[in-house]
């Protein structure tokens, strides 16, 4: 897994850092809510990654 040990030395830009797509639970516990509300408030911010991953932009969760 040599992969994973570069991609853990990878720095990113604060512009990169806020586009980076975070999990649905990471965003709500983010805004100090429980998953459900993220779901039900912010349902415009998740986007369908697969049909079993849904992801938010970190900015947006910042932004609102």
């Amino acid at each position: 897994m040599p992969a994973r040990s570069v991609l853990a030395k990878l720095v990113l830009s604060p512009e990169q850092e806020r586009r980076r797509r975070i999990s649905v639970r990471q965003a709500a516990e983010l805004k100090n809510i429980s998953e459900d509300t993220f779901r039900r408030h912010y349902r415009n911010l998740i986007r369908q990654e697969s049909p079993r991953r849904q992801s938010v932009a970190l900015g947006d969760v910042l932004d609102n």
